[in-house]
Parts: C-alpha cells; sequence; structure tokens
C-alpha cells in the first residue's frame, strides 16, 4: 500500500489532478482498514501525516511574507551583476 507522507503533497505542485486521485486512493485505501478494525499501519501514518503537516503550517506562518519575496532573489553564485536591479 502507498503510504501518506509529505512528499505526496509537495509533489502535488507537478500534477495537481493526479495528486488529488493519489491522496484520494490512498485515503479510501486507509478508510477501508480503519472499517476493518485494522489499526495499523493506517491510523499511525494519518496521526504522521496530520502532525507533519500541522508543523509545516506553523513554520510557514514564521516567515514574513517580505523574506520570501527577497529570497527569491538571492543570489548565491554570485552570478548576477550587482547594478541589475
Amino acid at each position: 500500500m502507498e503510504a501518506l507522507n509529505l512528499s505526496t503533497f509537495i509533489k502535488a505542485a507537478d500534477d495537481i489532478e493526479l495528486s488529488k486521485y493519489r491522496v484520494l486512493a490512498i485515503l479510501r485505501k486507509y478508510s477501508e482498514s480503519l472499517h476493518k478494525n485494522k489499526l495499523y499501519p493506517a491510523l499511525a501514518e494519518l496521526i504522521s501525516i496530520k502532525n507533519e503537516l500541522e508543523l509545516l503550517i506553523e513554520q510557514m506562518s514564521l516567515f514574513d511574507a517580505e523574506f520570501v519575496l527577497n529570497l527569491n532573489f538571492v543570489d548565491f553564485l554570485g552570478d548576477i551583476d550587482p547594478d541589475q536591479e
């Protein structure tokens, strides 16, 4: 069974529709397992992904919008001409 993890949500930017179907398929498998009273590993994985997503949301809220905008224009390699702004 494919597990639901943080990379499943991060890769959603590549193909949103495909990612929706993947998430729904995984959730359906979890639901089927839970209806059969098979709590492990479905419940453990759901709790884990819930905690990871909450942590990600909390960390994202700490970023200042101005910082994120400026971060897009940081030159790590020194290839950008300083006069070019």
